[in-house]
């Protein structure tokens, strides 16, 4: 349980309140800005995207922590051992959630990495595999894969308990076949797929850019170009979802390769771990546009409606269209004189520039 341990204690001790405070931090802005990504995907149609539904499933994975096991941490921080004590099926409830949770969206990610590889790399067997039938059966075959790789913490670990320096109801780690099963299951597995798909695109999209030098005159050219730029956009969206991830949790790892860390450190760890629940939000809001002006869209209906000045009314992809009113095209900076049959090809470029905004080709993730 650690030294540190205070039962009896009416209030928090000072060396848990910076501890305290992050957590309420992070639950609060970790469960609206997921919060944001699904609602943004419902009501943005540039985001109704089927291979968006990873995104979404990663978006639930985090709420569950940020809403459920950030606020217990913080509860664990008040009572002690005292209140788990006095709540065992509550406290293995927590344990497996945890484990369900991490492994859901490794593997998660790792769906992503091969979407986004198919889609570049081999886009005729992409067309096959996600598609909007299968795509909903590849997530549940993600969610079983999750359950298996908690069953041997239950198996082995045997239930979940509070640990005082660790925040959080959890297993006991010390079994080493234990802890080779959860990280090869939950880490090395999914790890070893990001590499290869991202490897592979590399590859990819490095000899694409050799070819699209010969088309630099070309309507054509221009096209591959921006179908490139996009796809290389939103790969680096995923991979630094991927890079976060392991900075987050990377610290936390190291707790099983030595035992002997402060508790200072192993709370520390813990705590920036479940932080990594709470930034995927501001990874989509800062490196997709669509993202970024979803958010501000909502929030406007949300400040809008708290001041009683009516409901907003049309949908996210047309909030710019006041713009029709001034002789302005909805992006505000081509007159509207030349939407017309005449400058279909004005038309058509500035549909295509713009596109570049949404990091989406057809049946892409972001």
């Amino acid at each position: 349980m650690g030294n540190d341990s205070n039962p009896h204690h009416d209030f928090i001790p000072i060396k848990y309140i910076p501890y305290f405070v992050w957590l309420i931090f992070i639950s609060v802005v970790g469960t609206l800005g997921n919060t944001l990504i699904i609602f943004s995907v419902i009501l943005n149609k540039n985001l109704q995207k089927t291979s968006n539904i990873f995104l979404v499933n990663l978006a639930v994975a985090d709420i569950i922590v940020t809403s459920i096991i950030d606020p217990f941490a913080a509860v664990g921080l008040i009572n002690n051992a005292d209140f788990f004590t006095n709540h065992p099926l509550l406290c293995l409830v927590l344990g497996v959630v945890v484990i369900f949770c991490c492994a859901w969206s490794t593997w998660l990610i790792a769906a992503i990495s091969l979407e986004r590889y198919l889609h570049i790399c081999y886009p005729y067997l992409y067309q096959k595999i996600f598609t909007a039938q299968t795509t909903p059966y590849i997530v549940i075959a993600l969610w079983l894969i999750a359950g298996i790789v908690t069953l041997p913490n239950l198996a082995i670990g045997g239930y979940p308990y509070y640990i005082e320096r660790e925040l959080i109801c959890n297993y006991d780690f010390s079994d080493t076949y234990l802890v080779l099963i959860s990280v090869a299951c939950g880490v090395f597995i999914p790890m070893l797929i990001i590499l290869f798909c991202y490897f592979g695109i590399y590859s990819a999209l490095r000899q694409s850019k050799q070819r699209m030098l010969q088309y630099n005159n070309n309507i054509n050219g221009a096209a591959i170009r921006h179908l490139r730029t996009a796809d290389t956009k939103t790969v680096k969206t995923i991979a630094t979802i991927w890079i976060v991830y392991l900075i987050m949790w990377g610290p936390n790892g190291l707790l099983y390769a030595h035992k002997q860390w402060p508790n200072s450190y192993i709370r520390t760890s813990i705590a920036l771990g479940l932080s990594n629940s709470s930034i995927n939000f501001i990874i989509y809001g800062i490196m997709n546009k669509n993202f970024s002006r979803s958010y501000k869209m909502i929030c406007r209906k949300i400040c809008c409606i708290s001041c009683r000045c009516g409901v907003i009314t049309g949908s996210i992809s047309a909030e710019d269209s006041t713009g029709s009113n001034t002789g302005m095209s909805p992006k505000g900076n081509i007159p509207a004189l030349y939407l017309n049959e005449r400058s279909r090809p004005v038309i058509n470029r500035q549909n295509h520039d713009d596109s570049m905004d949404t990091e989406i080709t057809s049946g892409t993730t972001l």
